[in-house]
């Protein structure tokens, strides 16, 4: 295993690697961070020239390493595997001890990350601070009867007594619609 900074010409090996990683979201994918317009870099961990670990270094606002504006989630990223065995395990310790390493360099890290990065006592037993953050994620994979059938009994009676009072609900509204319907809500408000 050896620790390797990504050529730019090289990112769609990341992006791929981004695909297949349980950490792995939008956040982390080089076209939606060149979008946001951040310096940042790639430093991996590959065996073989195979991408089996990594993460985004990215430049924040005020020039520190950190989750950029409009970046929810960063961190290390591994490669996925079907079944976490004590070798697997073992094999990110290893991953993480290469990593930790390189960012104990940098004066700042100050990152989010993926809910599904379970291990951070490698960080811990390297002097690093933690916090933990609470969030919400929704199973897009649910139908939306699913959906409703997981709220609260309030808030369904809520919504059938909207229905009796003339409010149309829509579950296939077009993304443009519905940004204008939410931008109002901020524009009312001056913000």
């Amino acid at each position: 295993m050896k620790l390797h900074f990504l050529d730019k010409k090289d990112f769609y090996k990341w992006d791929k690697f981004v695909e297949n990683s349980p950490q792995g979201s939008i956040f982390s994918k080089t076209w939606y961070l060149d979008a946001l317009g951040v310096k940042y870099k790639i430093l991996t961990v590959q065996k073989d020239d195979k991408i089996i670990g990594g993460i985004v270094l990215a430049k924040n606002e005020i020039n520190t390493y950190s989750n950029p504006m409009l970046d929810k989630y960063l961190g290390i990223l591994f490669e996925n595997h079907q079944k976490i065995t004590q070798k697997v395990i073992s094999k990110q310790y290893k991953i993480l001890e290469l990593l930790i390493d390189e960012l104990k360099k940098y004066k700042s890290f100050d990152y989010f990350f993926h809910p599904m990065f379970k291990n951070w006592i490698p960080f811990y037993w390297n002097g690093f601070a933690q916090q933990t953050r609470y969030t919400y994620r929704i199973n897009i994979l649910n139908s939306i009867k699913e959906i409703n059938n997981n709220f609260h009994g309030n808030l369904r009676n809520d919504i059938k007594n909207a229905i009796k009072e003339g409010i149309k609900i829509k579950n296939d509204i077009l993304f443009d619609e519905f940004f204008n319907i939410i931008n109002k809500t901020f524009l009312r408000q001056g913000s």
